[in-house]
């Protein structure tokens, strides 16, 4: 009877949970969509380009496969026009066009998907890491209302970034799980399927944000010293590393042949890299005014780009480093070793992102250097996985809290953090509603950027593209072998 009674009390719970997961995630969607509610575009830097590469992607839908977009014949007009991409998520835009819908309404539905899928999968990988409800739908509010991602959605506008954004906890998560699961389970062997799914879809997405998320991954593996140098994890980095490589060839090396030419990184240089970089009291800002200057040397902050975590994260952060301080709780986890090693980390990526960081010793010092600097478009790309982790770290705090605090004061910290969260956010959107510039639909069509389309490929491409095509097939033979053996044993 007793056990009866605790399937029926438990079943109540996870229906009762599961209704203010839905409630919660459809809040979080609509806050980040507030923009999107409006009947125009806010014009950003690369939107020119991406509404270009969805009309050129559309155009060569059913001619061309893969669909590969060139560069923009005339200089000057951003990353997102001179910059070589996979293009695959343009394809969502594209199919929208080609059922007749309107370019910035199809856009716009994109920006809502993006805003829609990045919450689900936030959720998805907060709770595989914690286990808890409140602590992923926590996660996912913090990551989807980050400054630095909604800057992206509506003052950058490259579709490709926004798409990367939305697979970025797929890496944290098989970082998170990495350092702080038993090794004796048997997912643990199975990390590097998240972890090559994130990466595959970052390499379609942006390569900037993947260039930058893998060396974040090679700084993590730094931070943690000995915990790096395990058998099985060292098994689990070196299957992510060749198996995204292979199931992404058909793109990725295509795009490293094309840096052989010097004219092609040159038109992906910035003018003055290291001004282009943040400052550290950046990541401190309660409120941001949706601006969109990226260099401050003539301005200062006036008028900056958002390019922190959000307060609510930041006083987590500060939070945890009160608890470090003052010894309340016990850090003998593993998941609380790891959330302090990462300070370390995150640290590392707030300096490789500001302009203190020396990045005028590699401009114009040889070709290797010159196609770094190319690949990360500016130094603020190190703020997307310094985001990230701090995110992270607000996370395993909130976990900690929860395992060792009681549950009236468990809530208020999360009340406190959504609060602080909700209205920084409201605060952020509204000024960008306000003093952003924007686009009516009659004037989208004046906006497009002819974006050429790659009709003829090398025989080298065509072989990648094999590559990638065998490498798909033998993830999926193994996918299905190991769940025919799952089957018998069960």
């Amino acid at each position: 009877m007793r056990s009866g009674y605790l399937k029926v009390k438990e079943g109540k719970e996870k229906k009762e949970n599961g209704k203010w997961t839905l409630f919660g995630l459809t809040l979080i969607v609509c806050v980040a969509s507030v923009p999107l509610m409006t009947g125009y575009l806010l014009e950003g830097g690369d939107l020119r380009a991406s509404l270009g590469r969805i009309e050129a992607v559309s155009q060569g839908l059913g001619h061309f496969f893969p669909v590969r977009t060139g560069i923009c014949p005339v200089p000057d007009f951003g990353y997102g026009a001179v910059s070589f991409q996979a293009d695959v998520f343009y394809l969502i835009p594209a199919v929208f066009r080609l059922f007749g819908m309107g370019l910035g309404a199809a856009y716009g539905l994109s920006l809502f998907l993006a805003n829609l899928g990045t919450a689900l999968v936030a959720f998805h990988c907060f709770e595989k890491c914690f286990g808890r409800w409140d602590i992923a739908m926590a996660g996912s509010m913090l990551y989807t209302w980050c400054p630095c991602r909604l800057d992206e959605l509506y003052v950058n506008g490259n579709l490709g970034n926004i798409a990367a954004w939305t697979f970025l906890p797929l890496i944290l998560s098989g970082i998170i799980r990495l350092y702080s699961m038993e090794q004796e389970r048997k997912e643990y062997d199975k990390l590097w399927i998240p972890f090559t799914w994130g990466f595959s879809l970052l390499a379609v997405s942006s390569t900037s944000i993947f260039f930058v998320m893998v060396g974040m991954v090679v700084l993590a593996v730094l931070c943690m010293g000995r915990r790096s140098l395990r058998k099985k994890t060292l098994l689990v980095l070196g299957r992510t590393a060749v198996f995204s490589l292979l199931l992404n060839a058909w793109f990725l090396i295509p795009m490293l042949l094309r840096l052989r030419d010097a004219a092609n990184v040159e038109m992906l240089l910035s003018r003055d890299f290291q001004a282009l970089g943040t400052y550290f009291v950046q990541y401190l800002s309660v409120y941001h005014w949706g601006g969109r200057d990226t260099s401050y040397f003539e301005n200062g902050l006036a008028g900056a780009r958002a390019m922190g975590p959000g307060i609510a994260v930041t006083a987590l952060v500060i939070f945890r480093l009160w608890i470090l301080f003052t010894g309340r709780y016990e850090q003998k986890e593993e998941k609380a070793v790891f959330a302090n090693r990462m300070l370390w980390l995150c640290l590392a990526l707030i300096f490789l992102s500001s302009c203190r960081f020396p990045w005028d010793l590699f401009e114009d010092r040889n070709m290797l250097c010159s196609i770094l600097l190319a690949m990360l478009q500016t130094p603020t790309k190190w703020t997307v996985p310094a985001c990230v982790c701090l995110v992270a770290i607000a996370c395993v705090t909130l976990w900690q809290a929860a395992g060792q605090e009681t549950e009236k004061r468990v809530r208020i910290l999360l009340f406190a953090a959504t609060a602080a969260s909700l209205g920084t956010t409201q605060f952020f959107i509204g000024n960008l509603l306000k003093t952003g510039y924007y686009i009516r639909p009659e004037e989208i069509a004046l906006d497009v950027m002819s974006i050429p389309l790659v009709a003829q490929e090398s025989m080298v491409w065509r072989m990648c593209e094999i590559i990638s095509v065998l490498a798909s097939g033998g993830c999926l033979a193994m996918h299905i072998l190991r769940r025919h053996k799952s089957g018998k044993n069960v």
